[in-house]
């Protein structure tokens, strides 16, 4: 479909709709002469521009989703290494790889807290008091909508800085004899399993052992000897202090098909009682 439009002074347009629009302009050699009524005309000395239609492209917005955090309930108790008083306010954080924010909580007044969005992958978590030393317990071990219980964790007081000693006795859990031999490795932080070794020890013919020049906090105790299951125990250094009371109990290794349910304790708590639940014979 073309349009032609006259002017004045013998300028013409030519427009077509084909993919796109066509302009085509011509002009005369003065004021006056015939007018220009045909294509040809049109043609003299043409000045052509075409202005292509361009397809509307619409973008959909990328939305990236956030990742789903599977949680748990995590919770348990801060109290002062020395006193065993309950310490309130305590800060208990959680965190998640790739995550900078921390899952956070406090303490109530008798040193009990409960995270219930801790998420599921964390691998440790942090204790933290002003005036106290800040500890980390590693492989807290979370699963996804289960509760863990870490029970009492006790801060080693700032006033209580410095270098310390331990010593103890590691005992048979079966007839409570001191084991000789046994080799000892000492891990900073509660739970540590693996990582830096920062001092070891050895048990002697009564099972005794001692080790000098840990700094203040607490401490993950590696058992390891021949016939028996390598164990681990918590264990508190003082600064400038000799701990005399660092002592656990070993358990011999069982044989295939047997359990054993040793529970070891002092004056506090003053007894402590095991009870296991399982489904009856022929169930």
């Amino acid at each position: 479909m073309f349009s032609i439009t006259r002017f004045s002074n013998r300028q013409l347009v030519l427009s077509a709709i084909l993919t796109g629009s066509v302009i085509v302009g011509g002009c005369g050699g003065g004021g006056g002469g015939d007018p220009v009524d045909t294509l040809t005309d049109l043609l003299v000395d043409p000045q052509i521009v075409f202005e292509p239609e361009v397809p509307a492209v619409s973008f959909e917005p990328v939305v990236e989703e956030e990742p789903v955090v599977l949680s748990a309930t995590m919770s348990g108790r801060i109290v002062d290494a020395v006193s065993g008083a309950p310490l309130f306010g305590a800060t208990v954080a959680v965190t998640i790889p790739g995550v900078e924010d921390p899952y956070t909580t406090t303490t109530n007044s008798d040193g009990s807290y409960v995270l219930n969005s801790a998420p599921a992958d964390s691998s440790f978590a942090s204790f933290s008091l002003d005036g106290y030393l800040t500890e980390q317990y590693d492989s807290i071990d979370l699963t996804a909508n289960s509760d863990r219980n870490l029970g009492t964790v006790r801060l080693v007081s700032n006033d209580n800085a410095g270098s310390g000693t331990l010593t103890g006795v590691i005992s048979n859990a079966v007839d409570g004899n001191g084991v000789e031999g046994l080799t000892l490795r000492f891990r900073q932080g509660i739970n540590q399993t693996t990582g830096d070794v920062v001092a070891t020890a050895t048990t002697d013919i009564n099972g005794e052992y001692t080790v000098s020049n840990l700094p203040y906090g607490n401490f993950t105790c590696e058992i390891v000897g021949v016939g028996f299951n390598t164990s681990f125990a918590n264990v508190i250094v003082l600064g400038n202090l000799t701990q005399t009371d660092q002592n656990t109990a070993v358990s011999p290794n069982l044989s295939t098909g047997e359990i054993r349910i040793v529970l070891t304790w002092g004056s506090t708590p003053r007894d402590l009682d095991s009870h296991l639940t399982g489904p009856q014979e022929n169930s």
